[in-house]
């Protein structure tokens, strides 16, 4: 989801200021492209679910248009979406109604993938129709549950600004470093006026803060990597110790009551839960705030003091503290020996997913080439040896036969399911802080 989402409606904001920045007939033409690609943002979720399972051409293809029928579910049994055969678009669609539409279409389309003689047709027609089944069915819902609580944290957020900008700036903040996207969840709620603005604090304190803290052990490469790119490079270091969160926590909960009650910052939807990423939230401060009626000048020194230099001093007193109390150790926030040269994302939970996706890609096609023969399961359970602070529990099933003869004897599927398995054994080797305990069990 959280891919689709930055490919399409993140990617085409960042190009809509561009364009507006240019201005003229080039500024026009960016425009109307990132226009399009926010338009896509259901699509791009879509096949944002099916390249993460791993799924084949036909429903990665059929689970864009699964998304697009969830994201905008509403308009099209409100009966606005088509009318005397103009196809209107309105909005960039609900984000949450499209991930869920797609991930079931993904879900019973790849059971059926390949089992026929006519995939070609059997394929795209199932994964659409449970596509839009799902869709039609919970999207309406789910867009008016999410518009409700969003009303309900804007209406908090004026009524006890104090509080709200204490909890929304902490809880988006850790949406943003989690493997989740906050600004789906910023979109979703369509947070706005002060809500929107103690969010996107939270955010960038997070993303500023992990930077600045972790400087020392990631230099210039991970100051850029987190201030600009994402915070999520941290996972597996808080899995390992939570401790180190807290910098960025506190900064957050200190500058989200100052930005609500004190500021009165705003922001809209999109901007909410971007942080520092492209600085797409801080354009979409400016531009609120300036719209509102709010000088340039005073805007921008705001976000300079609350998005980079607030957080960025914050951050560093409360780490530089930690680490003189020896709750911080050094290397605790070293990000790059956490990064496998094989897997490239750095974040844990992603490889966990690249880890089952894997080997379950291996399972399908060795299962595919070798229906006759005789397999065995290999359950693996996944353990965190860090003082357990965390379980993770998990099965991977990978098949392999009994009986092998050669390599030259197998078949395509067979050949690409053992460099599948070699790959998923190679990308658990690369983490030296999980065991395994493995057990075969017998399996016709």
């Amino acid at each position: 989801m959280a891919q689709g989402l930055f490919a399409t409606l993140l990617v085409g904001t960042i190009l809509e200021q561009v364009g507006n920045l240019i201005g003229g007939t080039i500024g026009a033409y960016i425009i109307v492209v990132a226009t399009v690609a926010k338009k896509l943002t259901g699509a791009g979720i879509g096949i944002g679910v099916a390249s993460k399972f791993k799924e084949p051409p036909l429903v990665t293809v059929s689970a864009a248009a699964a998304g697009m029928i969830g994201a905008y579910a509403k308009t099209i049994i409100g009966g606005t979406i088509l009318s005397e055969g103009i196809f209107t678009l309105a909005g960039v669609g609900e984000p949450l109604g499209a991930f869920v539409a797609a991930y079931l279409a993904v879900e019973i389309g790849g059971l059926v993938a390949g089992k026929t003689k006519v995939d070609i047709l059997v394929t795209p027609i199932t994964t659409i129709t449970v596509g839009a089944v799902v869709g039609l069915s919970i999207g309406v819902p789910i867009a008016a549950f999410m518009t409700k609580v969003g009303e309900l944290i804007n209406w908090g957020a004026v009524q006890q600004p104090f509080w709200a900008g204490i909890i929304v700036s902490v809880l988006m903040g850790i949406a943003l470093t989690l493997p989740i996207s906050s600004a789906a969840i910023g979109v979703s709620l369509n947070l706005s006026g002060i809500a929107a603005g103690a969010a996107a604090v939270g955010c960038a304190a997070n993303m500023v803060g992990f930077a600045v803290a972790s400087f020392r052990e990631n230099k210039t490469g991970g100051l850029v990597a987190q201030g600009l790119g994402t915070s999520m490079l941290q996972m597996p270091n808080i899995i390992r110790k939570p401790v180190i969160w807290l910098p960025a926590i506190l900064a957050s909960a200190i500058l989200g009551p100052i930005s609500t009650c004190v500021l009165g910052m705003t922001n809209n939807a999109t901007g909410s839960g971007m942080g520092t990423c492209g600085l797409v939230g801080q354009i979409m401060a400016f531009q609120t705030m300036t719209g509102e009626g709010m000088g340039a000048a005073l805007v921008l020194l705001q976000i300079l003091l609350m998005h980079v230099a607030a957080p960025a001093i914050l951050a560093l007193l409360f780490s530089e503290l930690m680490r003189k109390k020896g709750w911080i150790k050094m290397g605790g926030y070293e990000a790059g020996y956490l990064i496998s040269a094989k897997w490239q994302t750095g974040n844990l939970p992603h490889c966990l997913e690249g880890l089952i996706s894997t080997a379950g890609m291996a399972a399908r096609l060795f299962a595919h080439g070798n229906k006759s023969e005789k397999f065995k399961t290999i359950p693996v359970r996944l353990l965190l040896r860090d003082r357990d602070c965390v379980f993770l529990y998990g099965f991977i099933t990978v098949w392999t036969a009994m009986h092998l003869s050669t390599p030259e004897s197998f078949s395509y599927g067979q050949r690409k399911a053992l460099a599948c398995a070699a790959k998923c054994a190679d990308l658990m080797n690369s983490y030296v802080f999980f065991y395994l305990h493995i057990t075969l069990q017998s399996f016709l």
